[in-house]
């Protein structure tokens, strides 16, 4: 990964967690870099398996961020943050701090200096091999 993929990729995340659509004009904002070079970076991160393109101006995913609503989503400091699953929920908490994680609009679970309430499992429906095979249906 050079310098621009590095500068591209760290504003996808501030994106996310500014609850910023994570398209290549927000990114190419963020950064001072021309849209078409952001492109260009986004297309090589996807290559990449850095992140995963919905189309080729826009960021659908950067793992644990979804920019589409999964039934999954983390709340925490008044902002509702798009997971792509439950264990993507849990790991934007462990970045960003204390919060819940939501499961189609009802909190499932809560984490309160870092322990979670109640306790459950956590199902994965494809073997975390075979994740890549269908990263958007995963």
């Amino acid at each position: 990964m050079n310098d621009t993929d590095r500068a591209v990729r760290s504003a996808i995340y501030e994106c996310f967690v500014d609850t910023v659509d994570p398209t290549a004009a927000a990114v190419a904002e963020r950064t001072s870099l021309t849209e078409q070079v952001v492109v260009d970076s986004f297309t090589h991160l996807g290559s990449e398996q850095r992140v995963v393109l919905d189309r080729p101006d826009h960021v659908r995913m950067a793992h644990p961020f979804s920019s589409v609503e999964t039934g999954y989503d983390a709340v925490l400091a008044g902002k509702t943050i798009h997971a792509n699953c439950a264990w993507d929920a849990f790991a934007i908490l462990a970045l960003l701090g204390d919060g819940r994680v939501v499961k189609d609009g009802v909190a499932a679970w809560t984490v309160e200096d870092g322990r979670v309430a109640p306790d459950g499992i956590i199902h994965f429906v494809v073997p975390p091999r075979e994740f890549w095979t269908d990263i958007g249906f995963t």
